[in-house]
């Protein structure tokens, strides 16, 4: 938490050079941007400040002194800053004792050092956790603190300056103050720190207090008195006031505040940064006025209502503190009140208060002794990378080359070293034997000399040992080589010309020995063998694919196996299994989830499905396929990494035992998303594409549950829409291959339509394609298709949805799947027609599914929205009643209520009558937030507009249109644009005195026109007018203007340049003039003429 002290002038700060001075011991005072070497005692506060060169990790920083401002003269320590102007995260390393809970304070005073006018604004971390974020006030004078109390599990603290790209970082000075250990707990959290929020002399009005006043160098902020408050004082020293382990000073325990009204209760207010901070409380009190013997001061303590602690009985001169455990949470606006009790005499009295925020810091941290071997390599070798902080945590600032793993402690550990190409030279360092669960080392293309050591031995976790292309000599450890041989380690040594296998090797050999070395050679004979057939059939079948074909490192991010090691957490989770590999859970370094699918080696299958679905998957995208992000090809090592999808997959969807059952319309919605996807490999690409392998388990859905088609490592690009294809390869799984292709080996389009009939099949029933029943397995049509020919469909549907469903949607759906799995491969439909078909089922559904009840009304159609709950709409009500338009409830209309993704009215209109459409929408604060949303208004599948609404609560908001509708039924939307809830109160198509119900806006007359008007009634809109039919009393009225020579202006501006603008302007000369008048204009639109009179 930061806190904004105007304390950086010397004579804001109480100078307490009389009391006695305390110790020193454990106090670390580092003044940032001091030059090296340089240490003094501050004249201030007597702490003894040194310079921090020596305790940052990067020779990179700026040293820059301040100038005074004015003629006051800056506190000491606040003289000099040091800036980082490169790298994003610079860091310093600061010994401590561990165990040893500190007071930490890091202070920033900006000064206009830069001379810029333009404070920064960046993040302040603590090792691996964020601890702050750095804002300035304006303010040259001000001084920002940020401080926390923490506990070191290590013998050193490393905070950090991280770049966020709002100016570069700088720092003033990092103090450290040792406390005792058994105050200020996060009771329950272990890895929690407290940051000050706010500590208060309340007593006081005026002056800082700090070191010496205050032993653990806190600082005392003066509060401004309530006018509820008086003042109460006594004059007390450190040797008098009897002390509790938080050591309150005495100069800030020698005032207090009490209600001045003494019934009252003592209330302090603050507001917090967010609901879920959580807050702990310190009251620190002592009575400061000597008791008479019938005089009794007792309260209690309340926060928000809730007993905190009482009754609270001060001690003349005797420091008590009262704490909250646990932490408080949950609010906006917190209230502390202290009551006296029934039996005081006296009110309440609080001396000083403290009020810390908990930062959970969850980041794992480093294995020291994994820091402490790395941060060994990194000085043995002169690593200028960026290699500052904790090297694991977090994420985005991990050492570059590094990989690591959280073990079961919540732990990070060191599991890949990355040196190569780093200019290395000299031994290879023992220090990397202490990296025990090592497993990657590349410490290839250096100049590395003398042997490769024994004690690579040590590490028992290595799997992959490179240190090609440097200067080694001598004989490769004999454990090494065993376990290359066995399998267990891929060891590459080749380019090194000293450095042999065996003490009799001669000339040089290929030493390179694969991470899976138990493939025989007869396997590997046969892998090639393969390999050459399919790119010969590659080369005959799918040449027009090829033609097609971009390359994968032209177009995808190509991936390390250390980038997949850390991508994967060292391959932590599995999210799926196939014959291709394993699936893992990963994330990019910009925290992006994605999934990652890695080849078995012993797969020759996966092989070729590893080659097929990444040439395909470059060629193809569509918002219902998965997505490719990027691509391993390194060695042994084959991945693909994909998008991740949140919900997994259909059939972890449809299973039993899955409580969260999917609805009827849900299911449609992911049948229309498949759809749309195997449409596009049909139909959008070509030569089209079959993927010949669809199943729910391969259909995939996002957070939103949208779905996408996965796993193309079987499908085929064939030369054109009809071609079939003769194929001796098995594709597809049982249950969902089509019979005819298994029959016939011809594979086409027809080949997946069938297996989405299953999948729909599936979707209607919840059970599996192959069903087990009576000991023996049943294709699920065997079991539906006799019951759905007999007329039942009740007992075909998931018994699960309980009838929540459109009988006329499941029938539909039933038809659709029926004629895809036609025994008559020619008889099914196009998956292009199928996708028609679902979207209508699915508009069948959500018609039933929101209670539309048709209404025959035809032409004046006026849905009132929620009439029964806008009472405060009900003046506006009351006008529009009396223009006899008769209003009904939007029950009638209503097809999708407010909770989902957009609202939707439907009304029935003439079919090709043009028609005036207005929304009308009135706030009125009618949902107590005063906060108006933005929404988007859909004329169906169209944007209408977006509606922004002022806060005033008194106004309407109106949207017209005018349209023509094609069909007999128009479809007003509401659509959360995530901006609040949309809301309406009127939808209208009608007239009255407006035949067409237009809404005429009066107004406001300019000074250069006058107003024209006359009092005949019956104005005569005769058919020159073109049908437009203006209404009689909006033509009774004209401006001219005042200036008879001068043209008459007319403004407006656009919402976007691009817009499009139809103008229709009216005119009727109501004056009777003199023979000789006449009256006659031309029009221009930005000096271009529309209409010349005088042509």
């Amino acid at each position: 938490m930061l806190l904004h002290f105007l304390s950086v002038l010397l004579g804001v700060f109480a100078i307490l050079v009389s009391i006695q001075a305390q110790d020193q011991s454990g106090f670390i005072s580092l003044d940032c941007g001091q030059y090296e070497d340089v240490s003094y005692s501050s004249l201030e506060t007597g702490i003894n400040y040194i310079s921090d060169a020596k305790f940052i990790d990067t020779d990179t920083s700026v040293s820059k002194m301040l100038q005074p401002i004015g003629n006051d003269t800056l506190l000491q320590e606040l003289e000099y800053v040091r800036s980082f102007p490169n790298g994003d995260r610079n860091c310093y390393r600061i010994n401590v004792t561990s165990g040893t809970k500190y007071l930490i304070r890091a202070s920033f005073h900006y000064g206009n050092y830069d001379d810029l006018n333009d404070p920064p604004q960046f993040d302040l971390h603590f090792g691996a956790n964020l601890w702050d974020t750095v804002k300035f006030f304006s303010n040259e004078s001000y001084i920002t603190t940020s401080e926390i109390i923490y506990t070191s599990s290590q013998d050193y603290i490393q905070p950090c300056l991280v770049n966020t790209g709002s100016g570069i970082p700088f720092i003033s000075a990092i103090e450290l103050r040792p406390l005792n250990n058994s105050n200020y707990v996060t009771y329950y959290s272990p890895k929690s720190v407290l940051s000050t929020f706010m500590r208060y002399d309340l007593g006081n009005t005026d002056l800082y207090y700090r070191y010496q006043a205050d032993v653990y160098d806190r600082i005392w902020e003066p509060y401004e008195l309530s006018s509820d408050w008086r003042q109460l004082s006594t004059s007390v020293n450190n040797d008098e006031l009897v002390q509790n382990g938080y050591k309150p000073a005495a100069i800030v325990m020698s005032t207090a505040v009490t209600p001045v009204n003494e019934s009252a209760p003592l209330q302090l207010d603050w507001v917090a940064d967010n609901v879920n901070d959580k807050y702990y409380l310190y009251l620190h009190y002592t009575e400061v006025e000597k008791l008479a013997g019938n005089e009794t001061r007792a309260f209690n303590i309340t926060l928000n209502g809730d007993s905190l602690y009482g009754p609270v009985i001060p001690k003349y001169r005797e420091a008590h503190t009262v704490y909250s455990t646990p932490s408080k949470t949950g609010s906006k606006r917190y209230r502390l009140s202290l009551f006296k009790t029934e039996n005081s005499t006296l009110p309440p009295i609080l001396n000083a208060i403290e009020i810390y925020k908990r930062i959970d810091f969850s980041q794992s941290e480093t294995l020291q002794d994994d820091v402490n071997a790395i941060t060994n390599i990194k000085n043995a070798y002169g690593v200028t990378r960026n290699w500052q902080g904790d090297p694991c945590s977090p994420v985005n600032y991990m050492w570059e080359g590094l990989n690591c793993n959280i073990d079961g402690n919540n732990i990070s550990r060191i599991t890949s070293l990355d040196l190569s190409s780093s200019e290395l030279t000299g031994n290879v360092v023992s220090s990397i034997s202490k990296l025990t669960m090592l497993q990657y080392l590349d410490l290839s293309n250096n100049s590395l000399n003398g042997h490769l050591p024994d004690f690579l031995m040590q590490l028992r976790s290595l799997k992959f040992l490179n240190v090609e292309k440097n200067k080694l000599t001598g004989l490769v450890p004999s454990e090494l080589v065993e376990r290359s041989k066995r399998g267990l380690l891929s060891l590459s040594v080749d380019d090194n010309p000293g450095l042999c296998m065996t003490a009799s090797c001669g000339k040089k050999k290929n030493l390179s020995v694969p991470l899976i070395a138990s493939f025989s050679a007869l396997v590997v004979v046969i892998l090639l063998i393969s390999l050459g057939y399919w790119l010969f059939r590659r080369s005959k079948v799918m040449s027009t694919y090829s033609k097609k074909k971009v390359s994968m490192k032209s177009k995808h991010q190509t991936f390390r196996y250390t980038e997949i090691l850390n991508i994967t957490d060292n391959f932590k989770t599995i999210i799926g299994d196939g014959g291709f590999g394993k699936v893992y859970l990963g994330f990019l370094q910009n925290h992006t989830q994605v999934a990652v699918k890695i080849l078995s080696p012993s797969s020759m299958q996966g092989y070729k499905e590893f080659q097929s679905e990444a040439q395909l998957l470059m060629i193809v995208h569509h918002r219902n396929l998965v997505s490719l992000i990027g691509y391993c090809d390194e060695g042994e090592i084959k991945a693909l990494i994909y998008e991740y999808m949140a919900n997994g997959n259909l059939q972890q969807h449809l299973l039993v035992e899955n409580s969260n059952i999917l609805q009827w319309n849900e299911r449609l919605n992911i049948a229309v998303d498949a759809a749309y996807g195997l449409d596009y490999l049909h139909n959008g690409c070509k030569p089209p594409i079959m993927h010949r392998d669809l199943k729910p388990s391969n259909i995939l859905l996002d957070e939103n549950m949208h779905a996408k088609i996965a796993d193309f490592g079987l499908s085929r690009a064939f030369g054109n829409d009809i071609d079939s294809h003769i194929s001796t390869r098995p594709a597809g799984t049982l249950g969902y291959a089509d019979p005819e292709f298994q029959r016939s080996g011809n594979t086409n389009k027809k080949n997946d339509v069938y297996s989405f009939g299953v999948i729909l099949f599936v979707l209607i029933t919840g059970r599996q394609a192959i069903v087990r029943a009576g000991g023996e397995n049943y294709h699920i049509l065997e079991r539906v298709i006799p019951t759905i020919k007999g007329g039942d469909i009740q007992n075909v549907i998931d018994p699960r949805l309980e009838g929540e469903f459109s009988i006329n949607s499941a029938w539909k759906v039933v038809e659709i799947a029926m004629s895809c799995v036609s025994p008559n491969v020619a008889e099914r439909p196009d998956i292009s027609q199928i996708l028609i078909e679902l979207k209508e089922s699915l508009s069948l559904e959500m018609v039933h599914r929101h209670g539309e009840r048709e209404n025959d009304e035809v032409g004046n159609g006026v849905g009132q929205c929620q009439l029964e709950e806008w009472d405060q709409f009900e003046e506006y009500l009351r006008e529009k009643m009396a223009t006899n338009t008769d209003y009904m409830t939007a029950s009638h209309y209503r097809l999708h209520r407010i909770h989902f993704q957009f609202d939707v009215f439907r009304i029935n209109v003439a079919s090709g009558t043009k028609y005036l459409i207005r929304a009308s929408i009135y706030y009125g604060n009618y949902d107590n937030l005063n906060k108006p949303p933005q929404f988007d208004l859909h004329l169906g599948a169209n944007v209408w507009d977006t509606v922004k609404l002022f806060s005033n609560e008194s106004d309407i908001t109106t949207r017209e249109i005018i349209y023509t509708s094609p069909l007999n039924y128009i479809q007003t939307c509401l659509v959360n644009t995530g901006n609040g809830i949309p809301f309406i109160s009127a939808v209208e198509l009608r007239y009255n005195d407006d035949v067409y119900d237009r809404i005429w806006s009066p107004y406001k007359l300019s000074s250069d026109w006058r107003k024209l008007s006359t009092s005949v009634k019956n104005v005569n809109l005769s058919s020159d007018w073109g049908g437009y039919k203006p209404l009689e009393i909006v033509m009774r009225t004209a401006v001219t203007p005042v200036n008879a020579s001068a043209p008459l202006h007319f403004h407006w501006d656009a919402d976007n340049v691009n817009d499009r603008f139809y103008v229709f302007m009216h005119f009727y000369d109501f004056e009777e003039r003199a023979a000789n008048a006449t009256r006659a204009l031309n029009i221009t639109v930005n000096d271009m003429y529309i209409f010349r009179k005088d042509t």
